[in-house]
């Protein structure tokens, strides 16, 4: 096996989930704020 291949390999793997995690923190700080501006609308009410 070519030994160039598996840093490529590990990179494509890095970037996928990285990406993928990005994704996830974004919606859980989304879910996070909105439960936040929730609860602050329920206590105005």
């Amino acid at each position: 096996m070519n030994f160039s291949v598996i840093p490529l390999l590990w990179h494509c793997i890095l970037v996928v989930h990285s990406r993928r995690i990005l994704h996830l923190y974004k919606r859980a700080q989304t879910t996070l704020t909105f439960s936040r501006v929730s609860t602050m609308a329920g206590n105005f009410a």
